[in-house]
């Protein structure tokens, strides 16, 4: 396989070190490797001397690195900036190390390799790192390397992704190993300096040493890392320091503890765990990382976090065992650190990464808005899979007028008329839901779709997380049969009024679940890639076709649909009889997702009636029960809802097209005197455009509201 890694920096990292390791491995395995990275970014004086103030320092790169002395191809950008395709070369896999670079790697086109995400860490929990920000790449559809069960577990509740691949961290026996040995005479602890980062627990292991120097007075330590610390976390007299040492070094010192300690509350893994162990050093540790994976056969202690005390216990427990209880322990670490070594790590990792490439190539990627095993895939994949999508002229150019807010871009770009999908529900399962629906007590029912998709988590919210009760309703009233795939309606009728997840009677939350199966979303964003796609007037005044996806709610860039993964506006619509224009969708894009269309399941046969953008027009769309309309983002919000009794759900697309401007610490110096100028002129342009496109929506709706639309 050709492979590239693609790196924010390259250093003497941790997470750098296993990185280099595979690629060094992979490519002694026959596969060809790249490696690519951005430079440190410039150091900044206002910040550095902020930092100081505050006590903290952080290392800076001198451009070395762990790959340094590998034989393998490494490029280093010109300055620290996003990846482009142009930086890449062509691969089989694609493999982003770091949550910036996952936004990268979902940008890139499909020739740069199937794309993958090597997770060391929960990078969300790190000091000043943007939480939703990191959280959302965890939704991209890259498939995900994890190397600590805690985090496949997260993956599974949190982001709905079950088809992942777990490559836990191997240590090089050939350099981190030890003979049997006895305890010290004179108690030692090992420890790493790690610096201020509060995750990493260094407050809590000097604190514990403390502690433990009070109950065992001759108690000595040893500690190393990246720099010594400031003044103001200076370590005690007796406290040996080392500064970066040489792997050989490294593994002298790991031998010469009793016991090493690791207090982090929270870790992606824990590698110096694992180090200490193959040098047969027992480890007292908080449960993060992989420490509750590989201390309980016997190789150390799991403590509670945050807890000096019991860490100390610990330590002094271990650190004065008697001998052939100490040397039990040992032996039982080295056992645990060897029996996985790196020739199966890299096994595992070359199979996750064939993984990648196989879900690249059948679409089989897991969605953000599944829970859980998605079980085996639903008839209504095949049947979604055999729909012939289908448009017409007037929605074609319905949308042309929309163009503006229907393609999140400029103005003439490329978009996709609504697309129908005709017969793909049954009308049976429809008619189910719809008497169940009218069922539903009049509690569950929101009166405002915007205040529900708000209100949803809302403490005292109902069911539905509306904040509009309705009155009681009287399901025989005329007009009110439930017969034939007809809601009963309440009073207040008129009005729009929604059925949120938390309150849809399960035979709605079945189908919901059905068209959230990977498989069904892979066979949609299959159908809307044959839908025409209006990229304005041709020669012979028609419209022009295409089969990019973009505007059918696909991503160009990542062609992967994600059915509502922020979970907050899927549900049954009832659009009332007096609505004239309705917008039913609260528009949450959280970058990098973008909400690019909804999808309407109508319960009944009826139409829709679309208008375009500062026109009179209004188009009708005739549905049955049954089948799909795909609305795309921005006409949804021109959409004539009057009568309309649906099942919702918005699709979003992960659209991380490579940042023009970086976060403020990436930023480099200007190219040239008038960039800033002309950025604030592009951003004042792209405000009044943004301004007369409001004042034309205002201009259409008034005369609506004068001439009618029914």
């Amino acid at each position: 396989m050709r492979i590239t890694f693609v790196h924010k920096t390259a250093n003497f990292s941790g997470g750098n070190r296993v990185v280099a390791t595979y690629a060094e491995r992979l490519q002694a395995r026959g596969h060809r490797v790249c490696v690519v990275s951005a430079p440190d970014p410039r150091p900044r004086p206002l910040r550095t001397l902020l930092n100081r103030v505050k006590g903290r320092t952080f290392p800076v790169g001198d451009g070395r690195s762990w790959l340094d002395a590998l034989p393998l191809e490494h490029r280093v950008l010109d300055r620290a900036r996003p990846v482009r395709a142009e930086d890449l070369p062509d691969a089989d896999v694609i493999v982003a190390t770091w949550w910036e670079t996952a936004e990268w790697v979902a940008a890139l086109p499909p020739e740069k390799g199937a794309p993958a995400y090597f997770l060391q860490g929960v990078e969300w929990t790190i000091d000043d790192m943007p939480r939703e920000r990191v959280k959302q790449t965890w939704r991209l559809p890259l498939h995900k390397i994890v190397i600590a069960e805690f985090m496949a577990d997260i993956a599974r509740a949190e982001f709905g992704d079950g088809d992942l691949s777990h490559v836990p961290n191997a240590v090089d026996t050939a350099l981190f190993h030890a003979p049997p040995r006895a305890r010290n005479a004179v108690p030692t602890v090992g420890f790493m300096e790690v610096g201020p980062l509060a995750i990493k627990g260094g407050d809590i292991t000097r604190a514990a040493l403390l502690l433990a120097k009070e109950r065992v007075p001759e108690l000595r330590a040893v500690c190393f890392g990246r720099s010594a610390p400031p003044p103001a976390r200076a370590l005690p007299g007796w406290v040996d320091f080392h500064v970066s040492p040489t792997p050989e070094a490294l593994r002298a010192l790991y031998a010469s503890c009793d016991v090493f300690v690791h207090a982090s509350r929270a870790e992606g893994f824990g590698l110096p765990l694992l180090e200490a162990m193959a040098c047969r050093t027992p480890v007292a540790a908080t449960p993060a990382g992989a420490a509750p994976e590989l201390l309980p056969s016997g190789g150390g202690t799991l403590v509670p976090h945050d807890d000096p005390a019991a860490l100390a216990d610990a330590l002094v427990t271990l650190a004065t065992l008697p001998p052939d209880a100490w040397r039990a322990r040992s032996d039982a670490s080295h056992a645990r650190a060897t029996g996985y070594t790196l020739d199966d790590a890299t096994q595992r990792m070359e199979a996750a990464l064939q993984r990648a490439r196989e879900k690249a190539r059948t679409g089989a990627y897991a969605r953000a808005s599944a829970r859980g095993d998605a079980g085996p895939a639903p008839e209504l994949a095949e049947t979604l899979r055999q729909a012939a999508p289908e448009t017409t002229p007037e929605l074609a150019e319905t949308l042309r007028q929309a163009a503006p807010e229907t393609t999140h871009g400029p103005r003439g770009a490329s978009s996709a008329a609504p697309t129908v999908l005709r017969g793909v529900v049954p009308r049976a399962q429809l008619e189910t839901i719809a008497r169940a629906v009218a069922d539903c007590p009049v509690s569950a029912w929101s009166m405002s779709g915007s205040d529900a998709a708000r209100d949803s988590s809302a403490p005292g919210s109902s069911a539905g997380g509306g904040r509009t009760a309705l009155p009681p309703h009287d399901s025989s009233a005329p007009g009110g049969s439930a017969g034939g795939g007809r809601l009963a309606l309440p009073p207040h009728a008129d009005q729009p009024r929604w059925l949120l997840t938390g309150a849809l009677p399960s035979e709605a939350a079945a189908l919901l679940r059905e068209l959230a199966h990977p498989t069904c979303v892979a066979a949609l964003e299959d159908a809307l890639a044959r839908a025409p796609v209006h990229g304005g007037p041709n020669t012979t005044g028609g419209t022009t076709a295409s089969t990019t996806a973009r505007g059918s709610g696909v991503s160009a860039a990542t062609t992967r649909l994600l059915l509502d993964p922020l979970g907050r506006e899927q549900g049954v619509f009832d659009g009332g009889t007096a609505a004239l224009r309705r917008s039913f969708t609260v528009h949450h894009d959280e970058p990098p997702l973008v909400r690019r269309a909804t999808l309407i399941v109508p319960l009944a046969d009826g139409a829709v009636a679309l208008s375009s953008l500062g026109e009179d027009a209004v188009h009708r769309c005739t549905l049955r029960a049954g089948d799909l309309l795909l609305v795309p983002a921005g006409l949804d919000h021109l959409l004539h809802t009057r009568g309309l009794r649906a099942l919702l759900l918005p699709l979003y697309t992960a659209d991380v097209e490579p940042d023009g401007l970086p976060r403020l610490r990436e930023r480099s110096a200007p190219e040239h005197p008038g960039s800033t100028r002309a950025r604030a002129q592009q951003a004042l342009s792209q405000r009044m455009q943004a301004l007369a496109a409001d004042r034309a929506r205002m201009l259409a709706r008034a005369r609506e509201r004068l001439l009618g639309v029914y």
